[in-house]
């Protein structure tokens, strides 16, 4: 769960805003970082250099599409890595906290589809995946504060 100083609608406008995920993706290192809105849907795609664990396997870097479509405060979260048997399904809930503040709860499945390593695999991305929604926090923070 991530915290912001914003009421909920804020939160899920700045969510499904394309601007804002462009600086989450240069945040969180992207190599390449492309974002399109669509309607409810916000979709990712992102260029990352390959952790040294799994390099070996899937090359330099690893292509990753997400997809994110809204619904009120709801939104469903699907990402997929390009070449690997990898996918990640999952929802993000924004609720109040006061009157001026809301949090966004991610929850999901991470699943690495490779038969003896996907285990060892899915232990590996599971830090990178916690860093990555807290920078999203911080790009948050300074989202909306550039908007206050």
């Amino acid at each position: 769960m991530i915290t912001f100083a914003a009421p909920p609608d804020a939160v899920a406008a700045m969510l499904g805003d394309g601007t804002f995920w462009e600086r989450a993706g240069e945040r969180v290192g992207a190599l390449e970082n492309s974002v399109a809105v669509e309607g409810p849907a916000v979709t990712l795609t992102r260029t990352f250099a390959s952790p040294s664990a799994v390099e070996r396997f899937v090359g330099p870097t690893l292509h990753m599409t997400e997809v994110i479509t809204w619904e009120g405060l709801e939104a469903t979260h699907v990402a997929t890595v390009t070449g690997v048997p990898a996918t990640y399904h999952g929802k993000i809930v924004v609720t109040a906290h006061g009157e001026t503040s809301s949090s966004a709860t991610y929850q999901g499945v991470l699943k690495v589809a490779i038969p003896l390593l996907g285990a060892v695999l899915e232990a590996q991305a599971a830090p990178l995946v916690i860093d990555s929604v807290e920078l999203t926090e911080e790009v948050g923070a300074e989202y909306l504060a550039d908007r206050a």
